[in-house]
């Protein structure tokens, strides 16, 4: 690959939140590695949620390029990686080809290009996740295409080690051309938290408990609510729940329900999406922060939660041990009790909870965006060389 390189990161098939983050950063990260090369990243036009990458802060040397709004759907997408894909590699004279979402262009065109194929989605691997028998076949038909990939792609990456061995453990595949690329922070973001109100003493903040995530039924945030009712049973009657993060207006409503009828209304605040400040002071402000999903593959908002100092609670499935590691306590998925106990314990034992916030931040140091550009570079060089 010359000095000059090229490369193309198809992100057509993400949605939002997590998917979307990946990809734009990955995208900057990759153009600060690299200051030479030119890199692309494909999104949707007039996608509400693609069209966030906007307000993104982009190198001199990244830049967005729209697909026609029709792409939004998966048959003229599918039309359009078959035969305008392949044109747009060559009219930019792309080295390289990054495909997010762990799949191969559909109908497997001929691209004069070494193709990454990088998995960031458990989904169609969780049945927990699944609420209908369309959810099944859709899953289906996600895991055929990732077969396909297995398959078919130069290399292949995963945000997680959990993820790689997920995937490749069901489709019976050797990990040779496999390998991790996690997701991460940015620089930037460590350092304003290292530096901002999130370092005042714990005793300063809020009896609060957050979660920022994505609502759906899998994320679990209703399991926090229940263990919200328990802890009320326990005698912690002033303890607030804040959810922050989009979803559909159903999946919101249920929460809002079901904190009423536990007798709890007051005390759950179900905020949806909000901007990047109303983020970070939720973060300067939370006492514990729980990410209860039973279906990640990596847990971004974790770490985020780690680098303001917040002592962390994760689900103790798919990879949120692996990357949370001794920074946080683990509790059962399943186990409303136990997630009880966990957040009790961070409510009210301050060594342990400095203990994690310290641990926590130390934590952070091994995730970051500069890092993962930087490899994910390396890995194009070593293909193209090849």
């Amino acid at each position: 690959m010359s000095d000059t390189g090229s490369v193309l990161i198809n992100g057509l098939s993400i949605g939002g939140g997590g998917g979307l983050t990946v990809g734009v950063e990955l995208t900057r990260a990759l153009a600060h590695a690299r200051p030479d090369w030119t890199v692309r990243l494909l999104l949707t036009e007039n996608h509400p949620l693609h069209e966030e990458a906007l307000h993104a802060d982009w190198p001199e040397n990244a830049e967005l390029i729209w697909a026609d709004p029709a792409t939004q759907q998966r048959r003229p997408r599918d039309a359009y990686e078959r035969t305008e894909l392949p044109e747009l590699v060559r009219a930019r004279n792309a080295d390289s080809l990054v495909q997010l979402n762990g799949m191969m262009p559909a109908g497997n065109p001929a691209i004069d290009a070494p193709i990454i194929c990088h998995h960031q989605d458990p989904w169609p691997y969780r049945p927990q996740a699944w609420l209908s028998w369309k959810h099944r076949v859709i899953a289906f038909l996600k895991r055929r295409r990732h077969r396909n990939a297995l398959r078919k792609a130069d290399w292949l990456t995963f945000t997680s080690n959990y993820l790689l061995q997920t995937i490749t453990q069901h489709h019976r595949y050797p990990t040779d051309r496999c390998s991790v690329l996690a997701n991460g922070l940015p620089d930037a973001m460590i350092r304003l938290a290292r530096t901002g109100p999130a370092q005042e003493a714990e005793e300063d903040r809020a009896d609060e408990i957050l979660t920022v995530s994505n609502v759906s039924p899998y994320k679990q945030q209703w399991r926090v609510i229940d263990a919200l009712a328990e802890l009320t049973r326990r005698g912690h009657k002033d303890v607030i729940y804040r959810v922050i993060g989009g979803g559909d207006e159903r999946d919101l409503t249920a929460l809002r329900e079901r904190a009423r009828q536990l007798g709890i209304a007051r005390r759950v605040r179900v905020e949806g999406r909000v901007d990047e400040a109303r983020v970070v002071w939720a973060y300067e402000r939370a006492r514990v922060f729980a990410l209860h999903s039973q279906c990640e593959s990596f847990g971004i908002p974790a770490i985020e939660a780690m680098a303001y100092g917040v002592p962390v609670v994760v689900a103790d499935c798919c990879a949120l041990p692996e990357v949370t590691d001794n920074a946080a306590l683990h509790a059962d998925p399943d186990n409303t009790t136990a997630l009880a106990d966990a957040i009790e314990r961070l409510l009210t034992d301050e060594d342990l909870s400095a203990d994690l916030a310290a641990r926590g931040r130390e934590r952070v140091e091994q995730f970051k965006w500069s890092d993962s550009g930087q490899q994910l570079a390396t890995l194009i060089e070593q293909l193209t060389r090849n």
